[in-house]
């Protein structure tokens, strides 16, 4: 075995030139494979960062006015949610594990003793467990809301940090400060970076909401459902916001039909549907062209040993008429293949991997990618990162692209007659 590898070595070496050319292409089409992959991993993950809670089930049941008359009733009439709802979606529902009361509305002033923030914002009344199972925020300085909040409706906040420090201009440490919203004052709990639904809320504890908005809290009440650890898809969620609609409108007296009346929110568990089915897409995508720009230096490896068999004509049949076998032939014509395919493309893997390493230092350092909309940091890119399963997958399409390159040249050459080999009208 040693000794065959050697001989295969020596006689790429005799043609080094032709050598290089050949896994030039081969090298190319690995190195702008894994390009290509690291930065569509890259796009991915850079776009997930600035959608943080993108994927959290945040299934919320919302209640408006109904748009069609029934048993008697007019339209328009508004539906409001109360405790029996909520008991009654337990009910038709068990697989709700919990269901949480929350409100937002518009916020109308904020601030401290001297300074103002007078950009939009909103107040969002909101039960602590939903920080675990329908609100993602990422938290920067403090805690969340706790059971002790809810429980005595303190008057406690956690706001985004660009509130906080058109607030605190001077200060880095927010937590324990003092601010005015909506006329009453609280204490800041928490600061957060990123939020499911933007970065203009402030939150509060929904018992605290209650005493200082009673009507807003009653009759613009919204329900979050909690479904522990079950994930529903984009058809099993708008299944369950049916079924619950048919409950409710039993009990209110309205078409169960009328998805006005009351209706469950699946943008985010349909949008993050969309969002894997749009990377995948584009993962095969890149695949595709990668794998087509490796298809030609196969086809040139292929045509390039087809040349040197034919050069070697003689001396395949030299070896023939001492005894060598086929597949002793095909192996040596598949060992220069697979030397040539490997050798070459794990220097583009090499290369590729590097430049990716480059390019994540840059995005880093540099921001490459990075823009600001609407006061709010977007990432276009993000980790380069190429997993151990991608470079063994780049291994083994190498592997498979040298078998291919050199399986026709080494069936031909062990077909080749040793008379015919050896004549001198060979050539």
């Amino acid at each position: 075995m040693t000794g065959s590898i050697q001989e295969i070595i020596e006689h790429l070496s005799r043609h080094k030139l032709r050598t290089a050319l050949t896994g030039f292409a081969v090298g190319w089409g690995v190195l702008l494979l894994i390009f290509l992959l690291g930065v569509g991993t890259s796009f991915e993950s850079g776009l997930r960062s600035s959608t943080t809670g993108y994927n959290i089930a945040d299934l919320r049941l919302y209640a408006w006015f109904t748009t069609k008359p029934y048993s008697g009733f007019a339209a328009d009439r508004s539906i409001i949610f109360d405790d029996i709802d909520i008991a009654l979606i337990k009910q038709v529902a068990p697989e709700v594990k919990s269901v949480y009361k929350t409100v937002t509305w518009g916020g109308k002033e904020l601030r401290t003793k001297d300074t103002y923030y007078t950009d939009f914002f909103s107040i969002s009344g909101v039960h602590p467990a939903m920080f675990r199972s329908n609100i993602a925020i990422t938290l920067k300085q403090g805690r969340f809301l706790t059971d002790e909040d809810y429980n005595k409706a303190l008057h406690h906040y956690i706001i985004p940090d660009n509130i906080a420090t058109t607030l605190f201009p001077k200060d880095s440490t927010f937590v324990g400060k003092q601010i005015i919203v909506n006329g009453i004052q609280g204490t800041i709990v928490g600061v957060y970076q990123k939020s499911t639904f933007g970065n203009n809320i402030v939150y509060l504890p929904f018992s605290e909401a209650a005493l200082r908005v009673p009507e807003v809290a009653t009759n613009n009440m919204e329900l979050a459902l909690d479904l522990g650890e079950k994930v529903l898809t984009g058809k099993e969620a708008n299944a369950l916001g049916e079924k619950i609609r048919i409950a409710i409108a039993r009990r209110k007296q309205f078409d169960p039909t009328d998805e006005n009346a009351v209706y469950l929110n699946t943008w985010n568990i349909e949008g993050a549907s969309s969002f894997d089915n749009f990377f995948r897409r584009l993962q095969a995508f890149l695949w595709v062209v990668g794998l087509s720009i490796l298809a030609i230096g196969i086809v040139g490896v292929s045509n390039i040993m087809l040349v040197a068999v034919s050069e070697r004509r003689k001396e395949i049949g030299i070896r023939k008429a001492l005894g060598a076998r086929s597949r002793h032939l095909i192996g040596m014509v598949l060992g220069e293949s697979l030397i040539i395919t490997l050798i070459s493309g794990l220097l583009g893997l090499a290369i590729g991997v590097a430049i990716l390493l480059f390019l994540d230092y840059a995005i880093i350092h540099w921001k490459i990618g990075e823009l600001t909309m609407f006061g709010e940091t977007i990432h276009l890119l993000g980790s380069t990162t190429v997993s151990i399963g991608l470079g063994l997958a780049a291994i083994a399409v190498m592997l498979l692209a040298g078998i291919i390159a050199g399986y026709r040249p080494a069936r031909r050459a062990s077909n080749i007659p040793a008379v015919e080999a050896m004549s001198d009208k060979a050539d």
